[in-house]
């Protein structure tokens, strides 16, 4: 399969819903952007998602359902693993920043 062309202006509509999400769950129940954001995210993800197997359909005249869902499980567990490792060194950041005001 051919490479993807990447599109910054994809990961910048990404943060703008990731963002929406997260100022609803701050606090900002006013602003209903939360539904919104997961909206465009979803709408984004079909999207790439659709492209993949236009390309694939392009490239072998075929196209595999379970070759698509194993790409993507193997994609997100890479980010999955590389957010865990984030998560735990902010958690031994923050448990160090206790100790040090203990003392």
């Amino acid at each position: 399969m051919q490479k993807t062309l990447y599109f910054p202006e994809i990961d910048g509509l990404r943060a703008f819903a990731i963002l929406l999400v997260l100022l609803y769950h701050v606090g900002f129940a006013w602003l209903p952007g939360g539904y919104v954001g997961v909206d465009i995210f979803f709408v984004i993800s079909g999207l790439l998602i659709t492209r993949q197997i236009i390309q694939e359909l392009q490239a072998t005249s075929a196209f595999s359902f379970a070759q698509t869902i194993e790409a993507e499980a193997e994609k997100l567990a890479g980010e999955h693993e590389i957010f865990a490792q984030k998560i735990e060194t902010a958690e031994n950041a923050r448990i160090r920043i206790e100790e040090l005001v203990i003392l």
